[in-house]
């Protein structure tokens, strides 16, 4: 952090399970989602900020008991 574009996360968990995870832009407007099923304590996800504006984002991890995390990522030009 902070990314150009391409950035990669990973998550270490404590039980195998999967995941749904969110960008959302500085407003707090959802700009994408991905559900993750593959089920395992450890996930490698790809973020792609290619052609959105510079700024803050914030990625979403939500768990299925409902337990969420936010993680802030900066994109810049450069």
């Amino acid at each position: 952090n902070p990314s150009t574009g391409p950035a990669s996360l990973d998550l270490d968990l404590y039980e195998n399970t999967g995941f749904v995870w969110s960008i959302l832009d500085g407003t707090g407007r959802l700009v994408q989602t991905e559900l993750v099923e593959e089920k395992s304590t450890h996930h490698r996800i790809s973020i792609d900020l290619n052609g959105r504006p510079e700024g803050l984002y914030f990625v979403k991890i939500t768990l299925p008991a409902g337990e969420m995390r936010s993680l802030p990522l900066v994109k810049t030009g450069k």
